[in-house]
């Protein structure tokens, strides 16, 4: 039972807003299981409402009731409402793309971002996760969640030997100073700067960070950002629930 329900959460993660649909075809393809298998937990997925099936295009997408439980959680537990005008307050103060993500047991989730208002700026729409070792916001949650949760994950990245080596020197390096920087995402030249959002138990609760042209990233802008970002995760750890 307890592999069925990894199998079916993995499906739902497949969705996104750049796969907003999937066949059963591509659905197998992606997670890596049979096309039997999938149509099994894709008939289940839809006789609960997570997913529906598509009869024009013959595909899935995701179903009611996912709206529903996130209706349930941000009411009950709020995380977005409490996020945004923080990340707003951070936009106004440094001028550049920022966002709040938390791990969702493979990456960190972008859970909301706001967008600079500068014509050349590091845009975040379309991005829905952040992988854990080239990123900023990955980086901290590698140097500042439960050591047991990070070592889980980085055994799912399947990164071995030096590279796991160089993962954790990295992690251990955040820890020190407070903060990640990375200078790509993807093929893209970046400047990206993160903290962590910590709990008043100390417990990691997401990762905040800014994102800017790597034209922009001068010392005082740096300092400014960096400030910044303090005061966002301060308000984060007063306002957000352990």
């Amino acid at each position: 039972m307890a592999l069925v329900l990894q199998r079916a959460i993995a499906l739902l993660r497949i969705f996104s807003a750049e796969t907003p649909e999937i066949g059963l075809s591509e659905g197998s393809r992606l997670a890596g299981e049979s096309k039997a298998t999938v149509y099994r937990l894709l008939t289940t997925l839809c006789e609960s409402g997570l997913v529906e099936w598509v009869p024009a295009r013959k595909t899935y997408r995701l179903g009611p009731a996912v709206l529903e439980l996130a209706r349930v959680r941000e009411a009950t537990v709020p995380l977005v409402s409490v996020v945004e005008p923080v990340l707003e307050e951070m936009q106004e103060q440094t001028g550049e793309t920022c966002h709040f993500s938390r791990f969702n047991g493979s990456a960190m989730a972008v859970v909301a971002s706001v967008e600079s208002r500068r014509v050349n700026r590091i845009t975040m729409v379309g991005v829905d996760a952040l992988p854990l070792c080239t990123t900023a916001a990955g980086q901290v949650f590698l140097a500042f969640a439960d050591p047991r949760i990070v070592a889980d994950a980085l055994a799912r990245t399947g990164i071995a030997g030096r590279d796991l080596e160089l993962a954790r020197q990295r992690a251990g390096q955040v820890r020190d100073q407070g903060y990640a920087t990375v200078d790509h995402f993807e093929d893209e030249q970046i400047f990206g700067l993160a903290c962590p959002v910590l709990g008043r138990n100390g417990r990691f609760l997401g990762a905040l960070a800014v994102t800017a042209p790597p034209s922009r990233n001068t010392e005082q802008h740096f300092r400014a950002i960096l400030g910044s970002l303090h005061e966002g995760c301060a308000t984060l750890t007063t306002c957000l629930p352990d």
